[in-house]
């Protein structure tokens, strides 16, 4: 009788505490059903609206603001700035943000 209680007493607790470490589940749930894989972080764009290289500097107006190399903003690195594109970095990730020369204006005769 003793050695039944013992066994019990061990199997008990056992039995009692499986369904609740179980995980719960839907019901109602389709048998294929994937959870979504998180949203992609958005990327922000930046505008790249002028570069001016000359001999002994180097600036790049990015979004209205005139930045140069080095210089920290909004969690990016401005790395390299080049007559035609700049270089940022980002937990080191590089993006490269190119000039686009805006169209000649034309003159009518």
């Amino acid at each position: 009788m003793m050695t039944r209680l013992r066994l019990l007493s061990l199997i008990l607790p056992a039995i009692l505490i499986t369904p609740v470490a179980q995980a719960l589940e839907d019901p109602t749930r389709p048998p294929d059903f994937r959870v979504a894989p998180p949203a992609a972080r958005e990327v922000r764009e930046y505008s790249l609206d002028s570069i001016v290289v000359g001999p002994d500097r180097r600036v790049a107006v990015i979004d209205g603001i005139a930045r140069i190399e080095g210089e920290r903003f909004s969690g990016k690195t401005l790395v390299r700035i080049y007559p035609d594109r700049v270089t940022l970095k980002e937990q080191g990730r590089t993006r490269i943000l190119r000039w686009k020369m805006p169209p000649s204006v034309r003159v009518s005769p």
